[in-house]
């Protein structure tokens, strides 16, 4: 148990083993750096480790080791080198940190660990890059509401001093009837549970998401909507996207009316053979009306799982039944 100053030069931390031997088993303790300059904090690098089940390396931002810690380095069997090549740089006022570790395994004592210990110098958040791609399908139905179009990815690089985002604008062309934003935070999958609103406050390092849908044209016949990101506005910087990207939908006019699904004879045509058809034609087009489809009677051996279908509501619904009105046909 120690605390150790850390100045321009980095060093390599290892546990009681060093560098070639394992750590002793049933060992316990810790070690505090501190920074040797203001403005400063102490940053940790891991470069490699192998530890056992039970025998976690402990980060805290701080002096103390006590409570949960803010980064826990443990064995995980699905991802062995999880945390390979990741850094933490402490949070805490005076920058410092503390390393702590505890042999709580059943097994052999494990090879252990190298960090690199380091004085980080601290800056003020910033907005290093903004990435628009476009999350946009080929096809949808006029008239659908909250199409996903583009993800604005924010890389955000610093230690301190928290920065706003105060609005983002986008542009859209005569095929789109409005446009939403969404933010999910550090999480890179789309989620509509929570809205933008300004100002979003960012106050820690680390890519951040946002989400542009739009809502289609009713009016639209075989045309193609648009959707492109201009700016982000922080404060009073204007961040523009490191690429011109626009997102694009061709929109297309719905199923609706009734629709025959089998064998094709003259006493009765149909518009499908099969079922999974049937529904692969939904899934590309969506519905803009009540949809019936009339199953011939006849041997259909397949397993279709119904997904959402795009445009569906208790206005249009969608009907699967025997042509014929007897279920017992269906299959014989």
């Amino acid at each position: 148990n120690s605390t150790k100053q850390i100045g321009a030069t980095s060093l390599m931390f290892y546990d009681d083993g060093g560098a070639e031997a394992n750590y002793t088993k049933n060992i316990e303790g810790y070690v505090t750096f501190e920074p040797s300059h203001e403005g400063y904090a102490v940053e940790v690098v891991v470069n490699s480790y192998k530890l056992s089940s039970g025998a976690p390396v402990k980060i805290y931002y701080g002096t103390s080791h006590d409570g949960d810690a803010d980064v826990t380095v443990q064995y995980d069997y699905s991802e062995p080198t999880k945390y390979a090549g990741q850094s933490f740089i402490s949070s805490a006022a005076d920058g410092s940190l503390t390393i702590y570790f505890k042999d709580e395994s059943y097994g052999s004592a494990n090879e252990g660990w190298e960090f690199e210990v380091r004085e980080h110098l601290l800056t003020n958040l910033s907005i290093e890059s903004v990435t628009a791609t476009s999350v946009a399908s080929a096809l949808q139905t006029v008239g659908a509401k909250d199409l996903q179009m583009l993800q604005i990815a924010l890389v955000v690089t610093g230690d301190r001093t928290p920065i706003t985002i105060d609005a983002i604008s986008v542009a859209a062309n005569e095929y789109v009837d409005g446009t939403k934003l969404y933010q999910t935070g550090k999480v890179a999958t789309f989620s509509d549970s929570e809205s933008f609103t300004a100002p979003y406050v960012i106050s820690e390092r680390g890519t951040y998401y946002f989400w542009v849908t739009a809502d289609a044209s009713a009016t639209a016949d075989d045309d193609i909507m648009t959707v492109s990101l201009t700016a982000i506005q922080s404060g009073t910087e204007t961040i523009l996207p490191s690429a011109a990207v626009t997102a694009q939908t061709k929109l297309a006019h719905g199923m609706q009316g009734t629709y025959y699904i089998g064998q094709s004879t003259v006493a009765m045509p149909t518009d499908f053979t099969t079922v999974a058809s049937a529904k692969d034609a939904m899934a590309t087009l969506g519905i803009e009306g009540n949809v019936t489809f009339n199953i011939v009677p006849g041997n259909y051996s397949e397993k279709v799982t119904l997904d959402a279908v795009n445009g569906t509501s208790s206005a249009a619904t969608i009907t699967f039944q025997s042509a014929k009105g007897n279920a017992d046909e269906i299959g014989r």
